[in-house]
This record gives structure tokens, C-alpha cells and sequence, in this order.
């Protein structure tokens, strides 16, 4: 039997059962109505896998063969993912006082197209990701938006 599944609609329960069949082997194509809501979707999945790996669930390799199972169902597809990870505060749990840290530590983060004829600046910031993948869907950034596009020889 193939081990294959579509899920359509990336929301909470959408990515979640994207998740844990693409943990559990299966080949996981994830769909939405919009780009947007799509990455949404799998942004969450990838937060998800980071925090396992962080607390010792999940070990870093299955989560990045699981990250890799929705990666190549999106090729095949024909489609192009952006992946990034939110490692939130993870380098300071807690503040000088100690008590537990809520806001971002400024340490970088990649930022990965799977795009081989695709490149991307190296100066950017979290800002700049929406930015980024709107261009690629061939899309003009709203006025509100102050990120920059890192596509080199922007789209």
C-alpha cells in the first residue's frame, strides 16, 4: 500500500495531521486556498518539530526526514517552499532576573529556498520573510509592509 495523503486545509488541524503522518513515514502533500495560509501551516509544523527537538521528543533527525517528506511532495508538485525556524528564546529561558524570558533573542535564524535557481540575500531579518514570499508568488508588497524582499535580482 502506498503510504501516501493529501491534506487540504493547513490549519491547526490540517498541518497537524500533516505532521504526524509525515513523522510517521508517510508521503504529505499540504493544501490551502491561498499561499498564504499554506505557509502559515507549515511554519507551524516547523515550529512544532523545533520545540520536540528541543525538549527531547523528537530527535533532530527524524524531524528534519519528516520536514523532508512534505519538502519533496511539495518538488514533485512543482512547488516551492521557503523554510525557516523560530528558535523564539531558546539561548535565554530566563531574564537577568530570573524569571522566564518571552521575547525573541536576536540570534540569527536560516531562511531556505528549495529553489535551486533561487538565491537569497544574507542580511535580512524575520521582517523580511512575508516579504520574500510574496514575490515569489508574484505579488506586490503592501505599502503597510517594511520588510524587503531578499530575493537576489528580485521577481
Amino acid at each position: 500500500m502506498a503510504r501516501k495523503l493529501a491534506v487540504i486545509g493547513a490549519g491547526l488541524m490540517g498541518s497537524g495531521i500533516a505532521q504526524v503522518s509525515a513523522q510517521a513515514g508517510w508521503d504529505v502533500v499540504l493544501r490551502d486556498v491561498t499561499d498564504e495560509a499554506l505557509k502559515r501551516g507549515t511554519d507551524g509544523i516547523k515550529t512544532s518539530y523545533d520545540k520536540f527537538v528541543s525538549k527531547g521528543k523528537l530527535e533532530a533527525h527524524d524531524a528534519d526526514a519528516a520536514l523532508g517528506r512534505i519538502l519533496e511532495a511539495v518538488a514533485r508538485e512543482g512547488g516551492i517552499a521557503l523554510v525557516t525556524a523560530d528558535h523564539g528564546n531558546a539561548e535565554e529561558m530566563l531574564d537577568e532576573d530570573g524569571n522566564p524570558q518571552t521575547a525573541h533573542t536576536s540570534n540569527p535564524v536560516p531562511l531556505v529556498v528549495t529553489d535551486a535557481g533561487v538565491f537569497l540575500r544574507e542580511d535580512g531579518g524575520l521582517k523580511d520573510l512575508v516579504p520574500t514570499a510574496i514575490s515569489l508568488l508574484g505579488l506586490a508588497k503592501p505599502l503597510q509592509m517594511t520588510g524587503h524582499n531578499l530575493l537576489v535580482g528580485a521577481h
